[in-house]
């Protein structure tokens, strides 16, 4: 295989599975951003621990504490998300392999994308309620663009 151009790659989490086949070839490490906080599927793929029993799902708009219906549908949201992602990856991926854009020897999807260095995501721990348990390859950048304040006249 040539050389690859690239030192680093950062994708983003959601439907970019197109490119494992490039990845797993290149041996480049790469990282996700995402946009907002970690939802089950996406956090699954680095290691997060998930409790839809106490965290509500972002497709939802139920906030914290959530009653016991609350729970059970939150936990639903979960696994219909869950179930969907995957079945979308795996559409994408039989797509990749019959347009030859993925070697016979790549692996799956889900494996692939379990081989990322970190992920950026766009939330700010202290604003979360609960505070969610992360993993150490999961690192917070919500207000990183965000200066010193400058003292108020006088």
């Amino acid at each position: 295989m040539k050389r690859s151009n690239y030192d680093f790659i950062i994708l983003s989490m959601v439907n970019t599975e197109c490119f494992f086949g490039y990845l797993y070839e290149s041996k480049v490490p790469f990282m996700y951003a995402f946009p907002n906080a970690l939802m089950t599927p996406h956090g699954m793929r680095m290691g997060e621990p998930e409790f839809p029993s106490v965290n509500p799902n972002l497709l939802t708009s139920l906030n914290y504490p959530m009653s016991f219906s609350e729970r059970i549908l939150n936990i639903f949201v979960d696994l219909l998300y869950t179930l969907y992602s995957n079945y979308y990856a795996s559409k994408l991926e039989s797509l990749a392999r019959e347009q030859n854009l993925w070697k016979p020897e790549t692996p799956s999807a889900p494996e692939i994308e379990t081989m990322a260095s970190l992920v950026f995501i766009n939330s700010f721990k202290a604003l979360e309620k609960p505070i969610k348990v992360t993993t150490p390859n999961v690192i917070y950048a919500g207000g990183i663009h965000i200066r010193e304040p400058k003292p108020l006249p006088q």
